[in-house]
Protein backbone atom coordinates (compact mmCIF):
# COMPACT_ATOMS: atom_id res chain seq x y z
CA UNK A 1 0.00 0.00 0.00
CA UNK A 2 1.44 3.39 -0.98
CA UNK A 3 0.42 7.00 -0.46
CA UNK A 4 1.49 9.72 -2.87
CA UNK A 5 2.18 13.34 -1.99
CA UNK A 6 4.33 16.16 -3.45
CA UNK A 7 8.09 16.00 -2.98
CA UNK A 8 8.43 19.58 -1.75
CA UNK A 9 7.48 20.00 1.88
CA UNK A 10 7.24 17.98 5.09
CA UNK A 11 4.23 15.71 5.58
CA UNK A 12 2.80 13.49 8.31
CA UNK A 13 1.26 10.18 7.30
CA UNK A 14 -1.75 9.41 9.49
CA UNK A 15 -2.63 5.73 9.90
CA UNK A 16 -6.35 5.24 9.25
CA UNK A 17 -6.37 1.76 10.79
CA UNK A 18 -7.33 -0.04 7.56
CA UNK A 19 -3.94 -0.19 5.80
CA UNK A 20 -4.46 3.28 4.33
CA UNK A 21 -2.83 6.57 5.24
CA UNK A 22 -3.82 10.19 4.83
CA UNK A 23 -1.18 12.91 4.52
CA UNK A 24 -1.12 16.22 6.38
CA UNK A 25 1.29 18.95 5.33
CA UNK A 26 3.43 20.16 8.24
CA UNK A 27 5.69 22.69 6.56
CA UNK A 28 6.27 24.18 3.12
CA UNK A 29 10.00 23.39 3.19
CA UNK A 30 11.79 20.09 3.28
CA UNK A 31 13.07 19.63 6.83
CA UNK A 32 15.88 17.14 7.23
CA UNK A 33 15.19 16.34 10.90
CA UNK A 34 11.69 15.47 12.10
CA UNK A 35 11.98 13.77 15.49
CA UNK A 36 9.02 12.79 17.63
CA UNK A 37 9.45 13.91 21.22
CA UNK A 38 7.58 14.70 24.42
CA UNK A 39 7.40 18.49 24.76
CA UNK A 40 4.46 18.79 27.16
CA UNK A 41 2.55 16.53 29.58
CA UNK A 42 -0.38 15.95 27.24
CA UNK A 43 -0.67 12.78 25.14
CA UNK A 44 0.07 12.19 22.27
CA UNK A 45 3.70 12.87 21.41
CA UNK A 46 4.74 16.09 19.70
CA UNK A 47 6.97 16.87 16.72
CA UNK A 48 10.09 19.00 16.31
CA UNK A 49 10.85 20.21 12.80
CA UNK A 50 14.43 21.23 12.15
CA UNK A 51 16.17 22.16 8.94
CA UNK A 52 19.92 21.44 8.81
CA UNK A 53 22.02 24.59 9.25
CA UNK A 54 18.97 26.62 10.22
CA UNK A 55 18.48 29.13 13.02
CA UNK A 56 14.91 28.04 13.76
CA UNK A 57 13.26 25.00 15.35
CA UNK A 58 9.51 24.56 14.96
CA UNK A 59 7.44 22.69 17.56
CA UNK A 60 4.14 21.14 16.49
CA UNK A 61 1.24 20.01 18.68
CA UNK A 62 -1.37 17.80 16.98
CA UNK A 63 0.30 18.75 13.67
CA UNK A 64 -0.25 22.45 14.30
CA UNK A 65 2.59 24.93 14.87
CA UNK A 66 2.75 25.68 18.61
CA UNK A 67 6.09 27.48 18.99
CA UNK A 68 9.19 28.53 17.05
CA UNK A 69 12.58 28.55 18.75
CA UNK A 70 15.06 31.01 17.26
CA UNK A 71 18.72 30.18 17.88
CA UNK A 72 21.80 32.35 17.87
CA UNK A 73 22.99 31.24 14.45
CA UNK A 74 22.77 28.36 12.00
CA UNK A 75 23.14 25.14 13.97
CA UNK A 76 23.18 21.38 13.53
CA UNK A 77 20.75 19.38 15.70
CA UNK A 78 22.84 16.58 17.22
CA UNK A 79 20.80 14.58 19.73
CA UNK A 80 17.45 14.36 21.54
CA UNK A 81 17.04 12.60 24.89
CA UNK A 82 15.60 13.15 28.37
CA UNK A 83 18.88 14.34 29.91
CA UNK A 84 17.46 15.25 33.33
CA UNK A 85 15.05 12.26 33.47
CA UNK A 86 11.96 14.39 34.19
CA UNK A 87 9.86 12.72 31.50
CA UNK A 88 10.36 15.50 28.92
CA UNK A 89 12.80 15.38 26.01
CA UNK A 90 15.74 17.77 25.74
CA UNK A 91 18.15 18.36 22.86
CA UNK A 92 21.69 19.41 22.03
CA UNK A 93 23.17 21.11 19.00
CA UNK A 94 26.38 22.53 17.53
CA UNK A 95 26.82 25.78 15.66
CA UNK A 96 27.92 25.32 12.07
CA UNK A 97 28.97 27.42 9.13
CA UNK A 98 29.71 26.09 5.64
CA UNK A 99 29.73 22.49 6.86
CA UNK A 100 32.09 23.11 9.79
CA UNK A 101 31.14 23.00 13.46
CA UNK A 102 32.45 25.20 16.23
CA UNK A 103 34.38 24.13 19.29
CA UNK A 104 31.41 23.67 21.65
CA UNK A 105 28.26 21.65 22.30
CA UNK A 106 25.07 23.37 23.42
CA UNK A 107 22.40 21.74 25.62
CA UNK A 108 18.78 22.92 25.90
CA UNK A 109 16.60 21.51 28.71
CA UNK A 110 12.83 21.27 28.21
CA UNK A 111 10.89 23.61 30.50
CA UNK A 112 7.80 21.34 30.13
CA UNK A 113 5.72 24.19 28.68
CA UNK A 114 6.56 24.41 24.97
CA UNK A 115 9.87 26.10 25.54
CA UNK A 116 13.46 25.33 26.49
CA UNK A 117 15.82 26.81 29.06
CA UNK A 118 18.84 28.89 28.06
CA UNK A 119 21.58 26.84 26.47
CA UNK A 120 24.43 25.29 28.42
CA UNK A 121 27.77 25.63 26.61
CA UNK A 122 30.47 22.94 26.81
CA UNK A 123 33.85 23.60 25.24
CA UNK A 124 35.21 20.58 23.38
CA UNK A 125 38.34 21.60 21.42
CA UNK A 126 39.01 23.50 18.18
CA UNK A 127 36.91 21.92 15.44
CA UNK A 128 37.84 21.91 11.79
CA UNK A 129 35.68 19.02 10.58
CA UNK A 130 32.10 17.92 11.26
CA UNK A 131 31.73 15.96 14.49
CA UNK A 132 28.88 13.92 15.96
CA UNK A 133 27.09 13.76 19.31
CA UNK A 134 25.08 10.79 20.58
CA UNK A 135 23.68 10.04 24.04
CA UNK A 136 23.68 6.82 26.04
CA UNK A 137 24.11 5.78 29.68
CA UNK A 138 27.79 4.86 29.94
CA UNK A 139 28.26 4.40 33.70
CA UNK A 140 25.02 2.73 34.79
CA UNK A 141 23.55 5.65 36.74
CA UNK A 142 20.46 5.79 34.40
CA UNK A 143 21.33 9.29 33.10
CA UNK A 144 22.19 9.75 29.40
CA UNK A 145 25.81 10.79 28.84
CA UNK A 146 27.07 12.41 25.63
CA UNK A 147 29.66 10.83 23.34
CA UNK A 148 31.39 13.34 21.05
CA UNK A 149 33.13 11.64 18.15
CA UNK A 150 34.88 12.53 14.93
CA UNK A 151 36.73 15.70 15.87
CA UNK A 152 40.43 16.46 15.32
CA UNK A 153 40.53 14.88 11.85
CA UNK A 154 37.86 12.34 12.98
CA UNK A 155 40.35 10.39 15.09
CA UNK A 156 39.26 11.25 18.62
CA UNK A 157 36.22 11.27 20.87
CA UNK A 158 35.28 12.72 24.24
CA UNK A 159 32.62 12.00 26.84
CA UNK A 160 30.43 14.54 28.63
CA UNK A 161 29.15 12.85 31.80
CA UNK A 162 25.61 13.67 32.96
CA UNK A 163 25.57 14.61 36.64
CA UNK A 164 21.89 13.69 37.05
CA UNK A 165 20.04 16.97 36.57
CA UNK A 166 20.80 17.62 32.93
CA UNK A 167 24.14 19.37 33.40
CA UNK A 168 27.36 17.78 32.21
CA UNK A 169 31.03 17.49 33.12
CA UNK A 170 34.16 15.94 31.67
CA UNK A 171 34.59 14.17 35.05
CA UNK A 172 32.58 11.02 35.71
CA UNK A 173 30.21 12.06 38.56
CA UNK A 174 29.99 8.51 39.90
CA UNK A 175 33.64 8.67 40.92
CA UNK A 176 33.78 5.11 42.28
CA UNK A 177 35.89 2.40 40.66
CA UNK A 178 37.12 -1.07 41.50
CA UNK A 179 40.67 -0.61 42.82
CA UNK A 180 43.24 -2.69 44.68
CA UNK A 181 46.16 -1.52 46.84
CA UNK A 182 48.60 -3.92 48.53
CA UNK A 183 47.62 -7.21 50.15
CA UNK A 184 44.66 -5.98 52.21
CA UNK A 185 41.54 -6.95 50.29
CA UNK A 186 37.95 -8.18 50.46
CA UNK A 187 35.77 -10.64 48.57
CA UNK A 188 31.97 -10.90 48.30
CA UNK A 189 29.83 -14.04 48.09
CA UNK A 190 27.37 -14.57 46.49
CA UNK A 191 27.66 -12.04 43.70
CA UNK A 192 25.11 -11.44 42.19
CA UNK A 193 23.32 -11.44 45.56
CA UNK A 194 19.67 -11.60 46.59
CA UNK A 195 19.09 -11.81 50.37
CA UNK A 196 22.51 -11.46 52.00
CA UNK A 197 26.23 -11.30 51.26
CA UNK A 198 29.26 -12.68 53.09
CA UNK A 199 32.08 -10.12 53.11
CA UNK A 200 35.53 -11.64 53.63
CA UNK A 201 38.33 -9.24 54.62
CA UNK A 202 42.01 -10.03 54.42
CA UNK A 203 43.77 -7.93 57.09
CA UNK A 204 47.58 -7.56 57.00
CA UNK A 205 48.15 -5.17 59.93
CA UNK A 206 46.45 -3.88 63.07
CA UNK A 207 44.10 -0.98 62.42
CA UNK A 208 40.47 0.20 62.29
CA UNK A 209 38.71 -0.72 59.06
CA UNK A 210 35.49 0.46 57.45
CA UNK A 211 33.24 -1.24 54.92
CA UNK A 212 30.71 0.90 53.03
CA UNK A 213 28.22 0.13 50.28
CA UNK A 214 27.58 2.88 47.70
CA UNK A 215 25.10 3.20 44.86
CA UNK A 216 26.32 4.30 41.42
CA UNK A 217 25.22 7.84 42.25
CA UNK A 218 27.41 7.90 45.38
CA UNK A 219 24.66 7.32 47.99
CA UNK A 220 25.96 5.44 51.06
CA UNK A 221 23.62 2.55 51.89
CA UNK A 222 25.38 1.05 54.91
CA UNK A 223 28.64 1.30 56.87
CA UNK A 224 30.38 -1.19 59.14
CA UNK A 225 33.40 -0.32 61.34
CA UNK A 226 35.68 -2.79 63.10
CA UNK A 227 39.10 -2.80 64.78
CA UNK A 228 41.33 -5.79 64.09
CA UNK A 229 44.57 -6.39 66.06
CA UNK A 230 45.69 -9.70 64.52
CA UNK A 231 46.39 -10.12 60.79
CA UNK A 232 44.20 -12.72 59.12
CA UNK A 233 40.92 -13.27 57.28
CA UNK A 234 37.65 -12.05 58.83
CA UNK A 235 34.07 -12.40 57.66
CA UNK A 236 30.81 -10.54 58.26
CA UNK A 237 27.31 -11.19 56.91
CA UNK A 238 25.28 -8.27 55.59
CA UNK A 239 21.55 -8.26 54.78
CA UNK A 240 20.88 -6.74 51.33
CA UNK A 241 17.28 -7.92 50.89
CA UNK A 242 15.84 -4.38 51.12
CA UNK A 243 18.24 -2.88 48.58
CA UNK A 244 16.78 -2.37 45.07
CA UNK A 245 18.23 -4.44 42.25
CA UNK A 246 21.14 -2.80 40.45
CA UNK A 247 24.90 -2.29 40.57
CA UNK A 248 26.71 -1.11 43.72
CA UNK A 249 30.26 -0.70 45.00
CA UNK A 250 31.54 -2.17 48.28
CA UNK A 251 34.43 -0.03 49.54
CA UNK A 252 37.02 -1.23 52.08
CA UNK A 253 39.09 1.52 53.67
CA UNK A 254 41.25 2.43 56.67
CA UNK A 255 42.03 5.93 57.95
CA UNK A 256 40.30 7.42 54.91
CA UNK A 257 42.43 5.48 52.41
CA UNK A 258 40.64 3.04 50.10
CA UNK A 259 42.32 -0.36 50.31
CA UNK A 260 40.03 -2.27 47.98
CA UNK A 261 36.59 -2.06 46.37
CA UNK A 262 34.39 -4.54 44.58
CA UNK A 263 31.39 -4.25 42.32
CA UNK A 264 28.24 -5.87 43.74
CA UNK A 265 25.28 -6.87 41.58
CA UNK A 266 21.97 -7.00 43.47
CA UNK A 267 19.31 -9.19 41.92
CA UNK A 268 15.73 -9.75 43.01
CA UNK A 269 15.42 -13.05 41.17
Amino acid sequence: MTTSFPNIGTYALLNQGDFTFSSTKLDSLYLSTKPVLNIDNIFPQDIMLFRTLSDEIRLLDHFQLRNSLYLESAVQLEDINDYDQDGFDDYCYTRCWFGYCTDSVYIRINDQDWGFQDSQDYYVDPMWTMFFVRSTDLNGDTYPDLVLSGYNDRRQFKILWNDGDGTFSYLNPVGIKEIRHGKTSLTIFPNPANHHIDINMEINHEDTYEIMLYSLTGQKLFQSIGKFSIPGTYSIRQDVSTIPSGIYFLVFQSNGAILDSKKLVKSNE
